[in-house]
């Protein structure tokens, strides 16, 4: 009997043992990544006409609770207001095109498609001002090397982790918004992102390749 009772007194122990770990030690990892309404992530530049520009990325849709992939163009012009531009493109055998629209903000051209799932380097499109077609080529700017949106968001969470925790509620809710954008500045890469809460957003800046924090900021 006392054989058997330390045999099932060691079972007994592995057993709980695997729990635990199970339990603990395989807990799954946060996905930071719900916790983000915005991300650019490809900016689109035109070697032949520096007036023609592209970004990509995602908007969350409060809405649909679903996210918005919106490919934006702009084009500064100097006659914007007595012509009519246009602009068109394929994509996965798709023919988009619409007219720009003005930014009286930003005294430039704009318009957005939705389109997902967008991952080329680089594209053709069509700009068209009434009978005149100009072809021009976007490229993506971004480096292939530039750290991913998980590894930026990883370095915030634990870079940052007594000012991040601050963002969760006493149920462990994140309460927080998180916009991510790619920024190039001299043909390097490097990421913005701002931490929203209450109409206040807590910036930050960090180096696309190293992940360095370079600079911090309070927007209000």
């Amino acid at each position: 009997m006392n054989v058997f009772s330390e045999k099932l007194k060691y079972l007994l122990s592995f057993l709980l043992a695997t729990v635990f770990f199970f339990s603990f030690g395989c807990k799954k990892k946060e996905d930071y990544n719900n916790y983000v309404y915005e991300y650019r992530s490809a900016i689109y530049c035109c070697s032949e006409n520096e007036n023609l520009s592209a970004v990509y990325g995602y908007t969350y849709n409060e809405t649909t609770q679903n996210r918005d992939y919106i490919l934006t163009f702009k084009l500064n012009e100097e006659d914007i207001i007595n012509k009519t531009y246009s602009i068109s493109f394929s994509f996965n055998d798709v023919e988009y095109c619409k007219d720009f629209t003005l930014n009286p903000v930003k005294n430039r051209l704009t318009l957005s498609f939705y389109v997902k799932d967008f991952n080329l380097d680089e594209f053709t499109v069509s700009v068209i001002v009434g009978s005149d077609i100009k072809t021009y080529t976007l490229t993506n700017a971004v480096p292939k090397d530039i750290k991913s949106l998980d590894e930026v968001l990883d370095a915030l969470f634990d870079g940052e982790q007594s000012f991040m925790s601050s963002y969760y509620d006493e149920n462990g809710v994140f309460t927080a918004k998180l916009i991510c954008r790619i920024i190039m500045r001299d043909d390097y890469p490097y990421y913005y992102v701002g931490v929203i809460k209450d109409g206040r957003i807590k910036a930050f800046l960090l180096d696309g390749k190293t992940l360095s924090f370079l600079a911090i900021k309070d927007v209000y």
